[in-house]
């Protein structure tokens, strides 16, 4: 009897409610199984602790804690966490250093859902 592989787990960390539901939407779609959502960088830092999903989408901007500091926090509890970060405002400044914080990848905002998958391929894909 093969054993079924167990579907990725994402946690999806954005602001905006709209946003966060077309993304699990997209997942959904994927075969990617969304096991939490978070408003704040510190709310994805706590689910992150409780959930060790496999990936975490990210939005750069965010009220309390911003997604560069929130990558920092997780890759200090998981080394090898795997982090993909959405925004709409792609200045190179803040995404490098999303990237030299230990983001895998960055996608910016507005995004089809075909590039959007494509690029959460990519990232697992990834060691």
């Amino acid at each position: 009897m093969m054993e079924k592989k167990s579907p990725i787990r994402v946690l999806v960390v954005d602001d905006a409610p709209f946003l966060r539901g077309m993304v699990k939407y997209f997942l959904a779609h994927g075969g990617y199984e969304v096991c939490g959502e978070a408003g704040s960088g510190e709310l994805a830092i706590d689910l992150f602790r409780q959930l060790s999903p496999d990936l975490v989408i990210m939005d750069i901007i965010m009220p309390d804690m911003n997604g560069v500091e929130a990558v920092r926090e997780i890759r200090n509890i998981d080394p090898s966490a795997r982090i993909l970060m959405l925004s709409a405002i792609s200045n190179k400044p803040v995404v490098s250093l999303a990237l030299e914080m230990g983001a895998k990848d960055f996608l910016a905002k507005p995004f089809k859902r075909e590039a959007f998958l494509q690029k959460v391929a990519q990232v697992m894909r990834q060691s």
